[in-house]
């Protein structure tokens, strides 16, 4: 869209015909995409969208992206890349770099056409009002049987793109469990999260976005909350970054293999951070070193 109007506010929504429309697009997810955390979701759309632009805003130096999902704002505004450990959300942050850019939070009510347009048909409604919106869009849509099958057709020709982003996520997480824990493998991991109800229930919520206010979460999930940015779900195995969260079952084994040299706990530490995590784990790492008895010399 672009600005006609004389408002001082930048926002789309400042009035009700003070901004045009320029270019509509849209294209299906692929499979693994259609797998995606919610903000992992909306930042691909972000960079699809300045992708398509390309040629119309690059070099624009007062160019606005509006999002209706506000935790978006704190991955691609200023926040540096160091500070991204999900590995999907740092290269796409990464593909939006050549744009300057600011992002801006615009709510879905206000939103209301390309909200509903983005709608996975589910029937052949005869209509689609959108009030609120430009007079020309309270007609704009009537879906049709004819139309619903032709969706079904695209999206099951769609092709899975993203299968080798993901194959390599699982190499460098495995490879990084591997140099320091040899007695868990990706496979126990897997199996131990399907089995395991929180963690069940964590791949649930991550599908269907983490609320702003922890205390909405159950209590079994709320230490996950303050890393709901980089939580990620590849294979059936949830990551954080490219530390594997290891369910309540493989814990034991893991914290023995930290120690099995017996080392202090900044050392026990520095190696789960390289590949595996879990809540309160720096406390289970202490308790494991506390526990600890060093047998006498025989000298």
């Amino acid at each position: 869209m672009q600005k006609y109007c004389q408002c001082s506010s930048k926002t789309p929504t400042c009035c009700n015909d003070g901004w045009k429309l320029c270019l509509v697009g849209s294209r299906f997810t692929h499979p693994a995409e259609s797998r995606y955390a919610p903000i992992e979701g909306e930042a691909l759309a972000v960079v699809y969208a300045l992708h398509q632009t390309r040629y119309y805003v690059l070099g624009c130096k007062d160019l606005l992206v509006a999002t209706d999902h506000k935790p978006l704002l704190q991955i691609l505004n200023d926040r540096s890349l160091t500070d991204i450990d999900n590995r999907r959300l740092l290269n796409l942050k990464e593909k939006t770099l050549g744009y300057r850019f600011t992002i801006l939070h615009v709510p879905g009510r206000k939103n209301l056409g390309p909200d509903a347009a983005s709608r996975y048909p589910v029937g052949p409604p005869d209509r689609l009002n959108l009030p609120g919106e430009a007079p020309e869009l309270d007609s704009l849509v009537n879906m049709t049987a004819h139309y619903h099958d032709t969706l079904t057709s695209l999206c099951l020709h769609t092709e899975d793109n993203d299968t080798a982003n993901d194959a390599s996520t699982v190499a460098a997480a495995t490879c990084a469990l591997n140099a320091v824990i040899t007695v868990v493998t990706w496979n126990m991991v897997r199996e131990a999260t399907a089995s395991d109800p929180t963690f069940v229930n964590l791949i649930r919520q991550l599908e269907a976005g983490f609320p702003e206010d922890y205390k909405e979460l159950p209590t079994d999930l709320r230490p996950y909350h303050r890393f709901a940015s980089s939580l990620c779900t590849v294979d059936g195995v949830v990551l954080m970054g490219q530390r594997i969260v290891i369910p309540p079952a493989l814990r034991k084994p893991v914290l023995n293999a930290l120690h099995a040299a017996h080392q202090g706990v900044s050392a026990m530490r520095a190696r789960a951070m390289d590949s595996v995590y879990w809540p309160e784990i720096t406390v289970d790492i202490a308790r494991v070193r506390d526990q600890c008895v060093s047998l006498p010399s025989d000298g």
